[in-house]
């Protein structure tokens, strides 16, 4: 039977001096109850739930990833819950265990954390800071281990960037002709053409229309989103419009260079009122 620490956190964190244990709010809440995977934004959310059957019972393992893709500057997150009705079933793991591997396979660290467990649960959630040398495409793989059974194995593909494009903000509004401009603030890493689509909506979440937007940029600086004017009614000034659904582009002016991947310091903007 596999021999479980028992711990309130169940967390932890690895760096390059080892690990050491750290309370799980730290990392911010991305729980949810639906499968979830966005290649193109870097705040989606991955859930692999899978069933397999131990000493004859159902098991149900769920890997969590907050996002499929990292910034290289923060650490890498991830939750594994293995849970069962059956308490022989839990009874009969002999070991779990967490890795970080290339897309090859090849184990690039243990990322095992301490588990917390039941009779019927086990879970543990652990924070990885990335090393430099790491590629950019990766896989944490989970690995069950049952009596009598060939290894139990289940990856998720995750990826590093660091951001060409990052928006960091927006400015009010302002009409010009048939158009209404709304100035987005870009800390730009990179010369090149940024690229900018995102959604325009209401406050209740509904949408008024998609919008993408081009614009060369040497440095930081604003580029702008074009609206057409018919678009904003008269009810739309009265309420705070948002801007939303951001993903950002920059296809560097060095033509060896690969297409760099953006970001955004907030998953969406509220916009302030539109002012004729």
């Amino acid at each position: 039977m596999l021999q479980l620490p028992a711990t309130s956190a169940g967390s932890t964190i690895v760096g390059a001096e080892g690990s050491e244990s750290f309370d799980p709010s730290d990392i911010p809440s991305w729980s949810g109850d639906a499968s979830e995977r966005n290649l193109a934004s870097s705040d989606s959310r991955l859930i692999i739930d899978k069933d397999f059957i131990v000493a004859g019972e159902s098991v149900q393992l769920r890997l969590q990833i907050p996002q499929f893709r990292f910034r290289r500057s923060e650490p890498v997150a991830a939750f594994l819950q293995i849970s069962s009705a059956s308490p022989d079933a839990i009874a009969a793991i002999q070991d779990v265990s967490l890795r970080l591997t290339t897309e090859q396979g090849n184990t690039l660290r243990d990322i095992t954390p301490p588990w917390t467990h039941d009779t019927t649960r086990l879970h543990g959630m652990v924070s990885v800071l990335p090393d430099d040398s790491w590629p950019d495409r990766l896989q944490i793989v989970a690995t069950v281990i049952t009596g009598g059974q060939q290894a139990l194995r289940q990856k998720a593909d995750i990826e590093l960037f660091s951001p060409a494009a990052t928006i960091t903000g927006t400015e009010p509004a302002y009409l010009k002709d048939d158009e209404w401009l709304i100035p987005v603030t870009l800390l730009v890493n990179q010369r090149g053409v940024v690229s900018l689509s995102s959604s325009l909506t209401e406050e209740t979440g509904a949408l008024i229309t998609h919008l993408n937007s081009r614009e060369h940029m040497a440095a930081s600086g604003t580029m702008l989103i074009h609206v057409r004017s018919s678009l904003i009614t008269p009810s739309h000034l009265k309420t705070n419009l948002v801007l939303r659904d951001l993903q950002v582009r920059l296809i560097p002016d060095r033509q060896s260079a690969p297409l760099g991947i953006g970001d955004s310091v907030q998953p969406y903007f509220v916009l302030a009122p539109f002012q004729p």
